[in-house]
């Protein structure tokens, strides 16, 4: 592994290109004991002075999670950088501010349609919590509990769009692995259909 990675180094020093080792991430998928992965992030560290190790529970491809235990601590990483973003809202126009915190939503779908967010009922809990809160402040107005369902309810049924991440989280994941069988199966014909759809 290591060989392999001074072949790439050394080919794209061929071509004036460098690689900044502190931007690299190092992931190690396959040991058997922590001496082997001690050893190997060593020799990695050695020759690629200031590469990054990231626990496998921090593993992430293109913003989607690579591990499943992980999902309930990215979930609580949105909420609180949603929660940061609802409260600077405050400071300007409400319309405004409804307005951002539509499109702040709608970005989590991201995360909706990569993880098996769905089994994290309590942290979907807590976002949706947060965002019934922070809107609250934005319109100044109080959400009873009948009234809360009807504003998550998309604009054209007469809602405000403010969707439920714990109403979308299943329909998301099995939408995004519907349409990305094809794909996987081409690529990775010995995954399981279970191992697809993470259930």
């Amino acid at each position: 592994m290591l060989s392999n990675a001074a072949i790439i180094r050394n080919g794209l020093s061929s071509v004036g290109l460098e690689i900044i080792n502190s931007k690299c991430e190092l992931l190690i998928a396959n040991y058997t004991t922590s001496k082997e992965q001690s050893q190997t992030s060593k020799l990695f560290q050695d020759v690629f002075l200031s590469i990054s190790i990231l626990d496998p529970k921090l593993w992430q491809l293109l913003g989607f999670l690579l591990h499943q235990e992980s999902t309930p601590l990215h979930v609580e990483a949105k909420t609180k950088v949603l929660d940061n973003i609802l409260k600077n809202l405050e400071l300007i126009e409400p319309h405004q501010a409804f307005f951002i915190s539509n499109n702040c939503q709608s970005a989590n779908s991201y995360l909706l349609r990569g993880a098996p967010c769905f089994k994290c009922d309590e942290e979907l809990e807590v976002f949706d919590t947060d965002v019934e809160t922070n809107m609250e402040k934005i319109c100044h107005m109080s959400f009873e509990k009948q009234s809360w369902p009807r504003a998550s309810l998309p604009i054209r049924h007469v809602g405000l769009g403010l969707r439920s991440a714990a109403d979308l989280s299943l329909p998301c994941f099995l939408s995004s692995s519907h349409v990305c069988k094809g794909l996987i199966n081409r690529l990775l014909p010995f995954l399981t259909q279970n191992s697809l759809t993470g259930m």
